[in-house]
């Protein structure tokens, strides 16, 4: 806040000389906001004295104090004049994937992976950020860090995926109720992004643009099915393009329990490289990654790209 500094009695100049000491530095020099400028640095300590018209400005360490011709004074914190880049966070967005045609739609070899995409969402931890500024108005930046999503793939088929064997196999249940089944991957993110920004100074008032490479470890994979019927025999069916028909395998008993994951690989590539951009104005914030390389292991499973899209709810 604002106050006014007054003077009891008639002030009295006391001038103290004493001779600077070795590592204290003294300069002056000039700037387009403060005209008449001095900078002491004592040890680890920064004193700045700036001078304008109208007022004076004393900075030491991360405090200042300003004070115009009024004699009003302002006591507060230093804004920090860095780059600070929009990885750190928490994100959210719903997410599916490609053919390499960038159809989301499958032929019936395949119609095991088609999505229900108003339930398949993407959690985004970022945890960790740090930022290397690349120009001196502090505006670009390099922009790494470390962070964790979950992508959960909601499938709009009773979906059952198999990776008993040499490749993955996919299977669709009938003569059974299944409320959903779904795929959830986890990984732990190393991004490498560019970023430019408009004002280093306030995010609520600043345009950004960002983009690179997001790299992805896969830490754990499952299905999760939900059974509404508990104890009941039903049918584990596959397609077989020579009849065009859905053909029964074998046939399975549901748990007496609604709940049932399955841990595997699936032959998950054990790495994705997702393209990313990032764009927002103040505290909103959106974002996209595309997949470079494929989901499953080449040969082992359908070509399928992932993608997401999604928004910036907290920027830590």
């Amino acid at each position: 806040g604002s106050g006014d500094v007054k003077f009891i009695g008639d002030p009295v100049t006391n001038v103290t000389t004493k001779t600077i000491k070795p590592g204290t530095e003294v300069y002056s020099y000039s700037s387009k906001t403060y005209p008449d400028s001095t900078k002491v640095k004592i040890g680890g300590l920064n004193i700045e004295v700036y001078e304008d018209d109208d007022s004076v400005k004393v900075v030491i360490g991360n405090r200042q104090l300003i004070v115009d011709d009024n004699g009003n004074v302002k006591l507060g914190r230093c804004r920090k004049n860095k780059f600070n880049g929009h990885w750190a966070g928490f994100e959210m967005g719903i997410n599916g994937y490609f053919d390499p045609d960038y159809k989301m739609s499958f032929p019936k070899e395949t119609e095991y992976m088609d999505l229900r995409m108003t339930k398949s969402w993407a959690v985004y931890i970022n945890f960790y950020e740090q930022n290397i500024p690349l120009s001196k108005n502090q505006k670009w930046g390099i922009l790494t860090g470390l962070g964790t999503n979950w992508h959960n793939y909601r499938f709009s088929k009773d979906t059952r995926l198999n990776a008993d064997s040499s490749e993955l196999i996919g299977y669709i249940d009938k003569g059974i109720s299944i409320r959903k089944s779904k795929l959830t991957t986890w990984y732990l993110n190393i991004p490498l992004l560019f970023e430019f920004q408009t004002n280093r100074y306030q995010r609520k008032n600043s345009f950004h643009f960002t983009a690179g490479m997001i790299m992805g470890v896969r830490l754990s994979s499952h299905t999760k099915k939900y059974y509404d019927e508990r104890n009941k025999e039903f049918e584990v069916t596959r397609y077989n393009s020579e009849t065009d028909q859905y053909e029964t395998v074998y046939t399975a008993t549901s748990p007496d329990y609604s709940k049932a994951k399955n841990y595997d690989d699936f032959y998950l590539n054990p790495f994705k490289w997702d393209a990313t951009v990032r764009i927002g104005w103040g505290i909103i914030n959106l974002f996209a990654t595309y997949s470079v390389n494929t989901m499953f292991k080449t040969d082992k499973g359908p070509e399928l790209y992932p993608w997401t899209v999604g928004l910036t709810f907290v920027n830590f």
